[in-house]
């Protein structure tokens, strides 16, 4: 159950982190609109970068959680699986 708690709270913090990823692009994608400058460029580009590894580990999270519903190496009851 503690394996299963980590890999939630992991995925709570990731998520807090798109969303404020999000908006920061957002914010720089409209100043990129209203202004000629390389700066905000430049920052998006770094956002998005961050977005890429964010969603890669989510994704490596994603498939060891399949691999182990499908192993049951944890031995988890019924309501260990639900959650």
């Amino acid at each position: 159950m503690m394996v299963l708690k980590i890999f939630e709270k992991v995925t709570t913090n990731f998520q807090g982190y798109l969303k404020e990823i999000n908006q920061k692009r957002n914010t720089l994608e409209q100043k990129l609109y209203d202004a000629n400058r390389n700066e905000e460029l430049l920052q998006l580009m770094r956002i998005q970068k961050s977005l890429v590894y964010i969603i890669t580990a989510l994704r490596s999270n994603e498939l060891l959680m399949m691999k182990l519903s499908r192993t049951n190496i944890l031995q988890l009851t019924d309501d260990e699986k639900d959650f």
